[in-house]
């Protein structure tokens, strides 16, 4: 959903009380053989639930399901998850990654919460910016 808040006014937030996992996906147009660098702001608490939060970029179209199914084809900006990195103690903070657009006029960029087990934090995005 779409909530108040957010490091500049509204956040894309994601919450799961129950298993499975829900993503979004957004295409934005590009310039081919140029540089860029993508940010955006996130937002997680730690949890000892099974979950994992991530953002990630594809080069060119792709869907929310695309991005769920073939992840590893994804360049992850940042995931969060109970056995890793378990969340930013709930505080916004940029995240970046720099890439070349090759041939491609799109982007893809995925957002994903999911949980295993327990119920999963209320992640938050905010501010994506591809420069």
């Amino acid at each position: 959903s779409i909530v108040a808040g957010g490091q500049s006014g509204n956040a894309l937030q994601a919450s799961r009380g129950n298993l499975g996992s829900s993503v979004k996906v957004k295409v934005y147009n590009i310039t081919a053989s140029s540089n860029y660098t993508l940010t955006v702001y996130i937002k997680c608490p730690s949890s000892s639930a099974a979950y994992w939060a991530e953002c990630a970029y594809r080069l060119g179209n792709y869907s929310a399901q695309d991005f769920d199914q073939n992840s590893g084809n994804w360049t992850m900006i940042q995931k969060f998850s109970n056995s890793g990195t378990n969340g930013n103690g709930n505080v916004w903070t940029q995240y970046n990654k720099s890439f070349s657009s090759g041939g491609n006029t799109q982007i893809s960029v995925g957002y994903k919460l999911g949980v295993s087990s327990g119920t999963a934090p209320t992640i938050q995005w905010d501010t994506l910016r591809i420069q």
